[in-house]
């Protein structure tokens, strides 16, 4: 059985690999023995785990293309579909595959009075309009809501 976590499930649009995606198959590797008629075990070996990734969107930060774990930040210019073949040494290969997907932060078009903006939100000028956005002020990114960035003292999308 080919079976992996993911954590973080989704990252920011426009990370730039800022962020460490964890995938994890060890829940994969205990099935390599089968029992037949209640006594005999056929013994399958070792298993091999190939993981499938997009080349141009992930750089390693830990383990390999075969390893039980393995750690990778992601472009975040795109979702990213991840596949894991567990084969065994009967040859017998599963297939297991999941997204990571991307959190694009908004801002709402506002009017002055605010009316559109929900709880801690303010109406500001940004990007040529009054737009919703953290009612919060930032000198860095860490100031700032998750997928957003500071801009002159602005948690900006």
């Amino acid at each position: 059985m080919a079976y992996f976590t993911v954590g973080p499930r989704f990252i920011c649009e426009g990370d730039e690999h800022a962020t460490a995606v964890r995938f994890d198959a060890r829940q994969s590797s205990g099935a390599t023995q089968l029992l037949i008629a209640g006594e005999t075990r056929v013994d399958f070996g070792v298993l091999t785990l190939r993981w499938r990734i997009d080349p141009d969107v992930y750089r390693l930060v830990e383990g390999d293309l075969g390893s039980e774990v393995l750690v990778l930040t992601l472009a975040g210019d795109r979702s990213v579909q991840v596949r894991l073949d567990v084969s065994n040494g009967a040859g017998e290969t599963a297939t297991a595959e999941e997204t990571v997907g991307l959190v694009v932060p908004t801002a709402q078009v506002c009017d002055e009075a605010g009316a559109a903006c929900g709880d801690n939100e303010r109406c500001a000028a940004y990007g040529g309009s009054l737009r919703c956005l953290p009612d919060r002020e930032c000198v860095a990114a860490a100031d700032c809501p998750a997928c957003y960035r500071c801009d002159s003292g602005l948690c900006v999308p």
